[in-house]
């Protein structure tokens, strides 16, 4: 990633207030959580998980991961873009870590680091979908990722409604 002279402020500054942007919609909004009951049985009997998300319905899950109160650390799949280490950082206020790749550029580096972390008994969350799409339709990253690592996949997503938020849903 080429990094211009006034980026560093910029890679500095706007995880700040992306944060606190999100600790903000934290504030504001009524969440209520569904499904977390079984993640939270995975978590205490020390099983990992792949959290599987859209792409288009990222955003508050750093919230939720959060509020699930999980024994385990969590780390992300995140875009090596400079885009992605505008949220790499923002997310790391939140006490998650990332993981840097693509299926367009890094992904065996991604999938192997993903493996790494999955092994070292961190959960992680992919989306499935990624950036370029096609939105809303799997690709096999996440697939491949669970058949290594023999961790399960929990599909993940929320939804807004007006004034309140919707559940989030863990299937």
């Amino acid at each position: 990633m080429k990094i211009r002279q006034f980026d560093w402020l910029l890679f500095r500054l706007v995880p700040w207030l992306g944060c606190l942007w999100l600790k903000f919609l934290d504030f504001s909004m009524r969440l209520e959580y569904r499904g977390v009951e079984r993640v939270r049985a995975l978590d205490n009997q020390g099983i990992n998980v792949i959290f599987a998300f859209w792409h288009g319905r990222q955003l508050i899950l750093p919230i939720a991961y959060k509020h699930a109160k999980l024994k385990r650390k969590g780390a992300a799949l995140i875009s090596m873009h400079s885009d992605g280490e505008y949220i790499s950082r923002t997310i790391k206020y939140f006490g998650l870590d990332s993981v840097r790749g693509s299926t367009s550029r890094g992904a065996v580096k991604g999938l192997k680091q993903l493996l790494r972390v999955l092994r070292n008994g961190m959960n992680v969350g992919i989306t499935p979908d990624g950036p370029r799409g096609p939105k809303y339709k799997a690709q096999l990253g996440v697939i491949q990722l669970a058949k290594l690592s023999g961790v399960p996949i929990i599909p993940l997503t929320f939804g807004a409604l007006k004034k309140k938020l919707s559940p989030v849903g863990i299937a």
